[in-house]
């Protein structure tokens, strides 16, 4: 019900509660990075960013999924010969957070499942990389392998990336996890 009037302290704690729980909600990866990158350049960072499941940019993992694990969707654009830059480029939302991450000022927590096929795990370990301030497209397929990278088993749990000099960001992945199934507690 509105009501005409000065507010009073219950409604403004209405809707203060009401923003809160709408901020603290899961927002996706995208929307999250892009936030804290936007609160980073304005010098108030957030505690925190926390990202599971994470793509790089939503052109980059829409052209990478895969429909009950095998069909690519968009296989046409390329059997038509149509770049996927060019399709990408057309976006009006890209959510690149690959290009966003490594401005943000605060710790990182990312994690995904071995065996996400709907976002795979390449797009969480560039970010991880981007974070780190290193080249995302230099990453190998042997991160074990990268320099200044720390790696921790948790036996028959996850494998936890650091960078040496600094825990400020961490990437998590979870063993015999996908996509649905990647839910930790804190």
């Amino acid at each position: 019900m509105h009501q005409q009037g000065a507010p009073h302290e219950f409604g403004l704690e209405l809707d203060a509660r009401a923003a809160y729980d709408w901020l603290t909600s899961k927002k996706g990866t995208g929307v999250a990075t892009t936030l804290a990158h936007s609160l980073s350049k304005a010098g108030t960072p957030p505690h925190a960013l926390i990202l599971q499941a994470a793509f790089t940019s939503v052109g980059k993992v829409l052209f990478e999924y895969r429909l009950f694990e095998t069909f690519p969707p968009f296989w046409l654009y390329s059997k038509l010969g149509v770049n996927e830059e060019t399709v990408i480029s057309r976006f009006r939302q890209k959510f690149n957070s690959l290009s966003r991450i490594a401005d943000v000022k605060c710790p990182i927590l990312i994690v995904v499942g071995s065996n996400d096929f709907e976002i795979p795990p390449i797009h969480s370990k560039q970010l991880f990389f981007a974070a780190l301030g290193k080249d995302p497209l230099a990453l190998t397929d042997n991160i074990e392998k990268e320099a200044g990278i720390q790696v921790r088993q948790v036996q028959h749990e996850a494998t936890v990336y650091t960078q040496s000099s600094s825990s400020l960001v961490q990437l998590v992945i979870l063993l015999d996890a996908n996509h649905n199934n990647c839910e930790f507690q804190i």
